[in-house]
Parts: structure tokens; C-alpha cells; sequence
């Protein structure tokens, strides 16, 4: 179990949460986690995203992960998803040696979200104050990493998509596909 977690938009549940496994199925576009805690996922760990629209998987589904920011969050086990996973933590957020991701698309930013998450709003990050380090296995249609500092010393395979690796204090993308830091 990583810690408490609470659905703030979109539904969604908690379906698994073993020692090994955790599970947010979720049935809407669009899914705001917000974790109580600033997680440390171990070693051997899922953590598994089920992103379905109208009770079918839905690979144009995101899920948006918002932490406290009082200490960074770190990934030492997998994590999966047919979707966008985002990460949102002031305090940083690192995919630590052997850490393992397959998902639709990822973005993880050491700051907070510039507006609330909805499906089709833009998509920004300010207070970029943390770094995110790759140091494990990204796999993805597209990776986004944005912080601080941001660094690679793992592995990221991108199937179709782009590979942002940016630093800066804030991050905007608009839906027009403006992207700037």
C-alpha cells in the first residue's frame, strides 16, 4: 500500500491495495488523484492505473497525481497504464534504479499544477522548484520531464511521441500544441 489517496475529480476507485500491487480503476476522460503523502513506492511494487471511458480502456485517458511536496516522490517498483499518468510534486520526483514504466504517455513535474485537471484544459506547471531524475526504464508514447533540474540516467524508450527533457521554473502547454518553459 503507498498511502492514502482521494479522488478529486473524475470516478474513479481504489481497486487493489496489497503490499505488491495497488490499483486506481477509474471510468471517466479525466481522474484527479491526490495522495495524502508524498509516496515512496519499494521495490518489487505495481502500481497499476485502469483508465477506462464508458467501461472500455480508454488510451486517450489521463490520470493527474498531485503529492503534498514536503518530501519527493520516489519509484522503485512498476508502474503501469493504458493512459497519461501525470506526476505533480513540488518537491521532486524520481524513477529510481530498477524502477519500471509502461504507459500510454508520461509527464512528471516537480511543481504544482497550474489549473485545476479537466479534460481538454491546458496543461501547466508552476513552482518548479524540485528536480526529476530517471535512473529505471520508461516506456511510452511520449515522456515529459520537467523540473528544476532534470536528468537521465536510466533508460527511455518513446514508441511515438516526443521525449521533453526541461528545466525551468514553470511549464505551459497549450492545446494548440505551444509548448513553453
Amino acid at each position: 500500500a503507498l498511502g492514502p489517496v482521494e479522488t478529486l475529480a473524475g470516478v474513479a476507485a481504489v481497486t487493489t491495495d496489497t503490499a505488491d500491487h495497488t490499483t486506481l480503476s477509474s471510468e471517466t476522460a479525466s481522474v484527479h488523484y491526490a495522495w495524502g503523502s508524498d509516496f515512496v513506492q519499494p521495490a518489487g511494487h505495481t502500481l497499476e492505473f485502469v483508465q477506462k471511458v464508458d467501461g472500455v480502456l480508454d488510451s486517450n485517458a489521463v490520470a493527474y497525481n498531485t503529492s503534498p511536496g514536503l518530501r519527493p516522490t520516489e519509484f522503485f517498483g512498476s508502474v503501469l497504464a493504458n493512459g497519461t499518468v501525470i506526476f505533480a510534486n513540488p518537491a521532486g520526483v524520481y524513477f529510481q534504479d530498477g524502477s519500471f514504466v509502461d504507459v500510454g504517455n508520461l509527464i512528471a513535474g516537480a511543481g504544482n499544477l497550474m489549473n485545476t485537471p479537466a479534460p481538454g484544459a491546458d496543461l501547466g506547471f508552476t513552482g518548479l522548484e524540485g528536480e526529476v531524475v530517471n535512473r529505471g526504464e520508461i516506456h511510452a508514447g511520449s515522456v515529459s520531464l520537467l523540473g528544476a533540474r532534470v536528468a537521465n540516467f536510466g533508460q527511455i524508450h518513446v514508441r511515438d511521441g516526443s521525449l521533453m527533457l526541461l528545466a525551468g521554473d514553470e511549464f505551459g502547454n497549450s492545446q494548440g500544441g505551444n509548448n513553453n518553459a
